[in-house]
């Protein structure tokens, strides 16, 4: 679909289904009625200010293919405005007491409001309130008396659309034309939406059906529950590793069927997302590299080298954290914090490696004498400042025999020895510091 730019004229006349005068709830600081008229054509639903002078550009517009949802405001509930931004509204328990309006509450110490200017009065006398009602239900009321459920609409578009989730709520001047507005709307979209597919050669429209399908929710459901029910197969087959025959051909029958669901899974994802769209998502990349490297092991599992790949298997259970929300909210945010955890991680790895170079040099020929390879080169005494910094016995198993210079004899107390360097205490000491706590 064209979309009109904002600097665009209006569309021809002949192209207008229907127009006409209502008011749209503005939010973003003012939080009014504002006067718009409401125009649709064959594509889109588009907004001008309906004041003179002001009617030949479009102030706003919603593509009909984007529209999720047009429903009377008396059957929404109220709720869901509160926190859209559409509504912003103060909860009051009935009329006689109500609430200050937003942005009056400030007072000064002496108790005396703040002066109030001309625009301010004019926005708080249109701000909304809700109410309890004498059944206990939320109302949503308007400082004039009037409720936006009188006479209005709502209009909701697609979360990945052109106009990003946003809730449109409007008001007209009597119920017959609120209800009127209502079913064109419902009928223009729904046609734009249909000539908008059947528009799309069969290639096209065998994509959409496919990511309808793929993106479904009992199609995600099924592909999750494989995903578990694949993972405890795992467990199952590490709990028994000498089950016998029998066993090792049920897990590698398993295998082969849960493999070939996967694959299935993999073409039907890649084919809805043809070309770019599929490869430019990391979690795509990730399941297909997943469901390669498992079919290559079973074709190829006669050769040791590609045998091992079979071990790709457990990495099928990371692949829950795509279907539900909740744990690729999780994951999304660890992922996105790995730079500067690996920034940290970077230092973290040079000051240990330049404390293993200082212990090499000063407790190379010590750690011999002690009988140990804590500090027989580098990659020794690298791994032994790693495990300083994790709290493993380092003060009694790696330290201390540092204070002497040769190692106990058979009946020796440690406090009838004689301490001959006192260095290790500061060396690792300060290591701990900051490698411990620091970093």
């Amino acid at each position: 679909i064209e979309l009109l730019d904002e600097n665009l004229a209006l569309p021809d006349e002949a192209d207008v289904a229907k127009s006409g005068a209502l008011y749209l709830r503005c939010s973003g600081g003012r939080e009014d009625w504002q006067p718009r008229r409401m125009l649709t054509t064959p594509s889109i639903i588009g907004f001008t200010l309906n004041r003179k002078g002001s009617t030949e550009r479009l102030r706003d517009r919603i593509p009909l293919t984007d529209i999720r949802s047009v429903d009377l405001f008396e059957h929404v509930n109220p709720l869901e405005f509160l926190h859209s931004g559409t509504l912003r509204s103060s909860l009051v328990m009935s009329e006689d007491t109500p609430l200050p309006p937003r942005g009056e509450a400030g007072a000064d110490a002496e108790g005396s409001a703040k002066p109030k200017t001309p625009r301010t009065q004019k926005r708080q006398e249109s701000q909304s309130r809700f109410r309890l009602t004498e059944t206990g239900d939320l109302e949503h009321v308007m400082t004039d008396g009037s409720t936006p459920g009188s006479n209005s609409f709502v209009i909701r578009t697609l979360d990945d659309g052109w106009n990003s989730g946003r809730t449109y709520l409007l008001r007209c001047s009597t119920q017959e034309d609120t209800e009127a507005w209502v079913a064109h709307l419902r009928l223009m979209s729904d046609a734009a939406k249909y000539t908008h597919e059947t528009s799309l050669h069969l290639g096209l429209r065998i994509k959409v059906s496919l990511d309808r399908f793929y993106h479904a929710w009992p199609s995600q459901a099924f592909w999750g529950l494989m995903i578990a029910a694949n993972f405890i197969c795992n467990i199952w087959e590490a709990q028994e590793p000498d089950g016998g025959a029998e066993l090792e051909s049920l897990f590698k029958n398993l295998d082969i069927l849960f493999t070939c669901i996967f694959s299935f899974e993999i073409v039907i994802s890649l084919l809805s997302s043809w070309f770019l769209p599929f490869w430019r998502d990391a979690w795509n990349v990730f399941d297909f590299i997943v469901v390669a490297l498992s079919i290559t092991a079973l074709v190829a599992e006669e050769l040791p080298v590609l045998s091992t790949l079979r071990l790709i298997r457990v990495f099928r259970a990371v692949r829950l954290f795509r279907k539900f929300k909740s744990l690729r909210i999780i994951t999304n945010a660890i992922i996105g914090s790995l730079v500067p955890v690996l920034n940290t991680v970077l230092i973290l790895i040079l000051v240990t490696s330049m404390f293993a170079i200082l212990a090499v040099e000063l407790y190379h020929e010590r750690g011999a004498l002690q009988g140990t390879n804590d500090f027989k080169n580098f990659y020794f005494a690298l791994f032994t400042m790693y495990q300083v910094s994790t709290g493993d016995s380092w003060a009694s198993a790696i330290a201390r025999p540092l204070f002497y210079d040769l190692p106990p004899e058979p009946g020796d107390m440690e406090q009838d020895r004689e301490v001959t360097d006192y260095s290790p205490l500061i060396f690792f000491s300060t290591y701990t510091v900051v490698a411990s706590l620091i970093l």
